[in-house]
């Protein structure tokens, strides 16, 4: 079986398309070191956090990444978290003109809280219906 690198150099050349859902994915990391008095549930000392492109944005970070010349279409909201994302694809050299922004629809965004490595939350701040 021939390795990946055959792969990339052969993808090199070409120009990917990608379609579907793109949102901002959240990365939020800190400590625990007590449990909240209030309810039995752990205290998040945050001390970093970071964005990225999740979803089909992940697979055009991806593809950029690895030197492949790719385009997105898909939607978003006007909002901040949609200027984060245009900010996070232009660092990657992926074209925007396929961003179709829809007023009144929020950007998608999935916060994810972890400490030490271990997922104790998401939170989904999105819209499901209908694009309109």
């Amino acid at each position: 079986m021939k390795n990946n690198r055959y792969y990339i150099d052969l993808m090199q050349n070409k120009k990917i398309l990608v379609i579907g859902d793109i949102m901002l994915d959240q990365f939020v990391y800190g400590k625990v070191e007590r449990i909240s008095p209030e309810s039995p549930v752990p205290v998040l000392r945050e001390q970093k956090s970071t964005n990225m492109s999740g979803g089909a944005g992940n697979v055009a970070a991806n593809l950029a990444t690895l030197g492949i010349s790719c385009k997105i279409a898909t939607i978003i909201g006007q909002d901040p978290n949609a200027d984060k994302v245009r900010g996070i694809l232009n660092d990657l050299n992926i074209p925007l003109d396929l961003l179709i922004s829809v007023a009144h629809r929020p950007t998608t965004v999935k916060t994810r809280f972890l400490a030490d490595h271990q997922h104790l939350l998401r939170t989904d701040y999105e819209e499901t219906g209908a694009i309109e």
